[in-house]
């Protein structure tokens, strides 16, 4: 779906103008490094440089930003294909401010005639800014139990099994608290630019702190979209409490407009906000009764679902061991709750029938190419019209 169109009408004798008075120093105010290599071979210099400079003015039109807003001349450029089809590309600055207003691959026609140089740009829109879905699989913080209870003569099974007979005496459900969780798998994908990836964050030898310190300097670093499901509720709760047990900073994560005012109206901690979107919440219209489960809304759509495993079977896995299969399941949950937000995203108009058909392309090339047994399962489970 097009975000935004823009036009552009340069004269070629002010670009002769310019280009006799400051030469060399002008063609690298203006051009990408790809420009260049281009412009070195060209027969007609200032042709190229008027098309180039045409194409960069019609592009950031449509964007919206023109030549401000972290965007400058050598942040967008015109290549070409092997056919001498131009191309829209950008600098890494300029495909963040992309990413940020959820543009996609830009488009670009050139023409000149009678003296003058014409460009008409289209952008298309896409994913809004690097995205980053994510889930966490918990176990009974048995040392919190220990030292609340007194418990330091029994097993970690029986410290559990205490911790849930309590809780269920007190409210009717055996479900504990959220501070009363460890995490022991955190799981993400990260699509960014032209690429899709999926993993656990450390290793199977990771503690919990390393574990809660890598996902929060993910959000550090890459500044993303969050995706979950039912992480307001649960995921980003306990890793309040474990971020803060470990002593783990997270500024950005934290971030509500006091130092950066991009965060004031959209930040991760508002409920209404897009820098984390909780699908249950938001597909629910922010109601309990309309909630669903992953699983459900995942089959719901064609999509793979749980494939045997669930959250309430992660303790037992837990003390045989496995926490292989644990990171494995947690990984296959972020693969559901991405492809139904990629379904969330075309129901918004964020993303065209082209565009969802792309993104589920990715995802099954990425996870062809991964040979893991659990992913090989995902994508035997996933049918091609999904």
């Amino acid at each position: 779906m097009i975000f935004g169109v823009g036009t552009d009408v340069v004269e070629l004798s002010r670009i002769q103008a310019t280009y006799d008075r400051f030469g060399e120093h002008f063609v690298r105010r203006l051009l990408m490094e790809e420009e260049l290599a281009l412009f070195q071979k060209t027969k007609w210099p200032v042709r190229f440089l008027a098309m180039r400079f045409a194409g960069k003015e019609a592009t950031v039109k449509a964007m919206g930003t023109g030549f401000a807003h972290g965007v400058w001349l050598r942040d967008v450029g015109i290549t070409n294909n092997e056919w001498g089809r131009p191309l829209v590309v950008w600098s890494e600055r300029g495909r963040r401010v992309c990413d940020r207003l959820g543009i996609g691959e830009g488009h670009v026609s050139l023409t000149d005639d009678a003296g003058l140089v014409i460009a008409f740009a289209v952008v298309e829109k896409g994913l809004r800014c690097t995205v980053f879905p994510f889930d966490i699989e918990t176990v009974p913080d048995v040392e919190f139990g220990r030292r609340m209870w007194g418990l330091d003569d029994l097993p970690d099974d029986e410290v559990a099994t205490a911790m849930t007979f309590m809780r269920q005496q007190q409210t009717g459900s055996d479900f504990l608290p959220l501070h009363q969780h460890r995490v022991v798998a955190i799981s993400v994908a990260l699509r960014t630019g032209d690429s899709f990836r999926v993993w656990s964050l450390g290793d199977e030898e990771s503690d919990e702190a390393e574990i809660v310190g890598r996902f929060f300097d993910g959000i550090e670093r890459y500044a993303p979209d969050l995706v979950s499901w039912n992480g307001s509720g649960f995921d980003l709760p306990v890793l309040h409490y474990r971020a803060l047990r470990h002593g783990i900073q997270a500024p950005r994560y934290w971030e509500v407009g006091d130092s950066d005012r991009e965060y004031k109206w959209n930040n991760y901690l508002g409920r209404f906000h897009w820098r984390h979107v909780d699908l249950m919440d938001v597909l629910s219209g922010y109601q309990l009764r309309g909630r669903a489960s992953l699983d459900q809304t995942a089959v719901l759509l064609g999509f793979p679902g749980k494939l045997g495993m669930s959250g309430d079977k992660v303790w037992e896995k837990w003390l045989a061991g496995g926490i292989r299969e644990i990171r494995d399941y947690c990984e296959t949950d972020v693969l559901n709750t991405w492809l139904i937000y990629l379904r969330f995203e075309f129901m918004r108009g964020n993303l065209d029938t082209p565009g969802l058909e792309r993104e589920f392309a990715m995802v099954r090339e990425t996870l062809a190419g991964m040979s893991a047994p659990h992913l090989d399962e995902f994508l035997d489970a996933w049918p091609e019209t999904g």
